[in-house]
């Protein structure tokens, strides 16, 4: 590779499929990759988009890769979805009738992700990433940003922590939240624990919980300013049983 850096490395869950964006030494985005440890060899690498790379994500199989650009608004390719056996790619609009996911995280063969203009989440299998279904509807609820994990081998729930990002005005429901939501379209949810982190106070990145869930499922890690108290802290939330 040219001189720069690797940077937002995702992999497959056998250690063996990996993808980085890649930089110049200033820390320009240039483009990614993709590549394969038993073959030593990269098996995908792209320059940087017309429409801007955000990052690239592979799934839990290393099958998949999800490359997400910049650019959003109605009629732009937002995702691009590859099939890293065939080379095969499907790109999917912003708006419908794909929906493409914003943020987003994937499991095995899938990828659960927000979808910006309808204001929910969504399900897809990669293998068939124009169809898709609802996991949660957030309605006209615009004032909360999430982060999503998809970290368990369980992956009959995918784990949300919500937080406050903007002035609009709030429902309250699953405010700084700590969630979990059925991934079969049910939309049923178990609500864990209030996070307690005030993003909306600093807008600092570093404030946002991003909490993430082990792979046995038992334990759920996040950070928290505590109400905007000058300092972050991590914890450790376990999750019950059932």
């Amino acid at each position: 590779l040219p001189p720069g850096h690797l940077c937002q490395m995702s992999k497959s869950l056998d250690d063996n499929t990996f993808a980085f964006s890649l930089q110049d030494p200033r820390w320009h985005v240039t483009g990614f990759l993709a590549w394969r440890r038993d073959q030593d060899k990269v098996i995908l690498q792209e320059g940087l988009p017309p429409e801007g790379l955000d990052e690239v994500q592979v799934d839990k199989t290393g099958r998949y890769l999800v490359i997400k650009h910049q650019k959003q608004g109605k009629g732009v390719i937002q995702v691009r979805i590859a099939d890293l056996e065939t080379g095969e790619q499907e790109r999917l609009t912003d708006d419908g009738p794909d929906f493409a996911p914003g943020h987003s995280d994937n499991g095995r063969g899938f990828v659960v992700g927000a979808d910006n203009f309808r204001n929910c989440l969504t399900f897809r299998k990669l293998a068939t990433p124009h169809e898709h279904y609802k996991v949660l509807d957030r309605h006209n609820d615009w004032s909360q940003d999430n982060h999503i994990s998809l970290i368990a081998d369980d992956e009959r729930w995918v784990t949300l922590s919500f937080y406050v990002g903007n002035g609009l005005p709030c429902s309250g429901v699953f405010r700084n939240e700590i969630v979990q939501v059925a991934t079969d379209g049910s939309q049923r949810l178990r609500r864990l624990a209030h996070h307690r982190s005030d993003f909306l106070a600093t807008k600092d990145y570093w404030d946002s919980p991003r909490a993430n869930i082990s792979r046995d499922g038992r334990f759920v890690v996040y950070t928290s300013n505590w109400g905007a108290g000058g300092r972050r802290d991590v914890f450790v939330l376990r999750v019950p049983p059932g």
